[in-house]
């Protein structure tokens, strides 16, 4: 146990090694720490019993500054936009063409499905081949030109 007084000698609880476990974790990702001295840090703040315990793991650390004071430069990022964003919008034309792509289906369904009613059994599915190689135009186009965010 540590000599100090007071809150030193206080039993720490689950979430005060927490707190001191994510501000190790945060000098890893500043820098400060390799991977191994962040394994060690962390199995010292997991077995520790008091603040003092908790304290010595990181008194070497400097304090926590906000972002705006941070002496450590943020990063430029790197990693180029997801694909996968909030309201992404297809180029006009392209939104065209499946707008168009999805009347022709229909209006072909219609028409097959009233002219095997009239005559009394499925005919053969020819509306397939107005629909499969327009949307397989409309697929690859939608590759090459994917949706983008609005500007």
């Amino acid at each position: 146990m540590n000599g100090g007084t007071g809150r030193e000698q206080m039993r720490a609880a689950d979430v005060d090694r927490e707190r001191f476990a994510a501000r190790v974790r945060q000098a890893l990702d500043e820098g400060r720490l390799t991977l191994d001295e962040l394994d060690e840090r962390l199995r010292h703040i997991y077995a520790a019993k008091t603040f003092g315990d908790l304290h010595q793991v990181v008194a070497d650390l400097p304090a926590v500054a906000p972002t705006e004071r941070s002496e450590v430069a943020p990063s430029p990022s790197q990693v180029p936009p997801s694909r996968i964003e909030e309201n992404p919008k297809l180029p006009g034309w392209l939104s065209l063409s499946w707008r168009l792509w999805l009347v022709a289906v229909a209006v072909n369904l219609v028409i097959w499905f009233l002219v095997s009613l009239g005559s009394g059994n499925l005919v053969y599915f020819w509306p397939m081949w107005v629909a499969g190689p327009w949307a397989a135009a409309n697929i690859g186009l939608t590759v090459i030109f994917p949706p983008r965010r609005r500007q």
